[in-house]
């Protein structure tokens, strides 16, 4: 005999589909009765009916609903009914979503999307909460400068276009034309630079026309500008030192707004006084990076032959992890040590889950070992 499950979503559902239908209008009952006609039985009979059964049946109903809702001046006095046979027919929709979910095969996957759901959920908090506390407002993107429009224009192909457009598109920044540098880092943090020195009526009209600058300029030199930005997205792939953490005059005037009370000690710390061995620890973080590379590509082909989906998932996630952050900063912002030292250790730890892998598996010829073994 077949088990039978309990539905009890599905016959909620139908009765707050019931509830919305008679509170529509008064001629409710029509649209009811039609329910009715595709759904003779009653709603004990189809919760205690086995799955095929159920699942063939509660499809024809929805899509028999689907048809029947609103569909002229038959059974609708004006909107508000119109509207809530629409409420019944998105009803009749999560009904079917529910039970295409609720499949073994689905289940087996929900878990893992939750997962990673909640880890996306968790880090946009985060993000919010962070802007909040330095900017006094919740956002995911924070009072940001108009980096692409640095970027684009310390590449040439963005001066190019100011050059010989300007008279005719009027962007704000063609105020600034025969001043451009071609340092990104110095058009936005300079002393002399052109954000620091903006008022806040042209720093908003920059802003706002950074996205129709930069898409002029791609259909303008397409080809120059792919070149440049992989250039940089190189460049950036390759540079991962510590050279940023050294004493800095920004970091010394948002102690007062961001900080306060905590100057005093920042101005005794080893980072103020410039007295980090950066140099040294960059040395070894260059050196630890080679080195897991070519463990990972000595070690791979060992573990090839009985490869586990854990591991090669993990490893997809962490290179990409990798190159998709130096496309975001470099072709995108600028070439940064920090920008890629934030990520870097993911290959050593790579490195380190093959290495585990390996040794597991020499001692246990038999198997594939703790890690990779799949439930």
């Amino acid at each position: 005999m077949a088990r039978r499950r309990f539905p009890v979503t599905a016959y909620c559902l139908r009765s707050l589909a019931r509830g919305a239908v008679h509170h529509a209008a008064a001629d409710g009952e029509a649209l009811f009765d039609s329910a009715r006609a595709a759904w003779p039985v009653h709603e004990p009979e189809l919760v205690f009916q086995p799955d095929h059964a159920r699942h063939s049946r509660s499809g024809a109903i929805s899509m028999h609903l689907s048809a029947r809702v609103c569909p002229g001046r038959s059974y609708s006095r004006g909107s508000r009914s119109c509207v809530s046979y629409r409420l019944v027919g998105g009803l009749c929709a999560l009904l079917a979503l529910l039970l295409v979910v609720r499949r073994p095969f689905m289940q087996a996957r929900w878990k893992a999307v939750g997962e990673v759901a909640l880890i996306v959920v968790l880090a946009a908090a985060a993000q919010l909460a962070l802007n909040d506390f330095l900017y006094g407002e919740p956002s995911l993107n924070g009072d940001r400068p108009p980096f692409l429009m640095a970027r684009i224009i310390a590449d040439g192909p963005g001066r190019w276009y100011l050059e010989q457009h300007c008279p005719e598109v009027k962007f704000a920044i063609c105020d600034h034309v025969h001043d451009l540098p071609s340092d990104p880092d110095i058009f936005l943090w300079g002393a002399n630079g052109i954000w620091q020195n903006t008022d806040d009526e042209s720093a908003q009209r920059l802003s706002q026309e950074e996205m129709p600058f930069v898409l002029a300029t791609l259909r303008a030199y397409p080809r120059q500008q792919l070149t440049k930005s992989a250039i940089a997205f190189w460049q950036q792939l390759a540079v991962f030192g510590l050279y940023d953490l050294d004493a800095s005059d920004v970091i010394l005037d948002e102690f007062d707004s961001v900080f306060p009370g905590a100057r005093a000690h920042y101005l005794q710390s080893r980072q103020a006084q410039n007295t980090l061995p950066l140099e040294f620890f960059t040395s070894v973080g260059n050196w630890t990076a080679i080195f897991s590379l070519v463990v990972i590509c000595a070690v791979a082909p060992f573990l090839w032959r009985k490869r586990s989906a854990r591991l090669v998932g993990l490893s997809v996630v962490i290179v990409s992890t990798v190159l998709a952050n130096a496309l975001v900063t470099g072709p995108l912002s600028m070439v940064e040590d920090r920008f890629q030292s934030r990520i870097i250790w993911l290959s050593s730890f790579l490195a380190g889950l093959f290495v585990m892998v390996w040794l597991d598996r020499r001692h246990h010829p038999g198997g594939e070992g703790t890690l990779p073994r799949e439930t």
